[in-house]
C-alpha cells in the first residue's frame, strides 16, 4: 500500500512539474531597452528615450531576415513593447485608459494572448532594423537573454505570479540618432 501511494505521489509530482513547464514554454515576456547614445553621457546607461525630434521605426527580424514584429513606444519614459499584429491586442496598453470596447475584454485576457504570441517567435529574434527620420541604419545584431527559469515554482501560492508562468527574455538596442551610426 505504501509503495503504491509513493508511486502515485511521484506520478502526481511529475505531472505537476510537466504542466508547469508546458505553461512556461507557451507564454513569454520581453523586456526591451532602447538607448539613443546621442543622449548625454551620464544618461547613456539608463532607460533613455529617443529625443522627440527624431522619429524612428524599429522592426525585429530573425537571423534569416524574416520579419517578426514592430517595436512601439508605449509611454514617455522610454518603455517599448513589440506590437501584436491584431490591433485589438497591440501592446495591451490601451487598457490603461479604461475605454475598451473590443475583444479581449480585460487586460488579463489581452496579455494572455499577447504573451502566447511572443512565445511563438521570441527565440528566433536576432536583429533589429532601425529607420530614423534622416536615414536607415544597417541591421543591428541583438543578443537576447533568457532569464532564470523558475517554472518549477508555479505551484507556490504567490499572488504576484497570478498562477501564469512567463519565460522572461530581454535585449538592449543601442543607436546614435545624431550620427546615424555608432553601433
Amino acid at each position: 500500500m505504501l509503495k503504491r501511494a509513493s508511486k502515485l505521489m511521484l506520478l502526481l509530482s511529475v505531472a505537476a512539474l510537466a504542466w508547469g513547464y508546458w505553461q512556461y514554454s507557451r507564454h513569454a515576456w520581453l523586456n526591451i531597452q532602447v538607448i539613443d547614445e546621442s543622449a548625454e553621457p551620464a544618461a547613456a546607461n539608463t532607460y533613455v528615450s529617443t529625443p522627440p525630434a527624431v522619429a524612428f521605426n524599429i522592426q525585429l527580424h530573425s537571423a534569416t531576415g524574416v520579419y517578426l514584429a514592430d517595436l512601439y513606444r508605449v509611454d514617455d519614459y522610454g518603455t517599448y513593447m513589440a506590437r501584436h499584429p491584431n490591433a485589438n491586442i497591440g501592446t495591451c496598453s490601451h487598457y490603461n485608459n479604461g475605454a475598451v470596447a473590443t475583444k479581449p475584454n480585460t487586460y488579463q485576457e489581452c496579455f494572455t494572448l499577447y504573451s502566447a504570441w511572443l512565445a511563438t517567435w521570441v527565440k528566433q529574434l536576432a536583429q533589429a532594423q532601425v529607420t530614423l527620420s534622416n536615414c536607415s541604419l544597417p541591421p543591428q545584431a541583438l543578443t537576447v537573454y533568457q532569464g532564470a527559469a523558475d517554472w518549477w515554482l508555479w505551484w507556490l501560492p504567490l499572488p504576484h505570479m497570478n498562477g501564469t508562468l512567463y519565460a522572461d527574455y530581454s535585449f538592449t538596442l543601442r543607436f546614435n540618432s545624431t550620427t546615424c551610426g555608432g553601433f
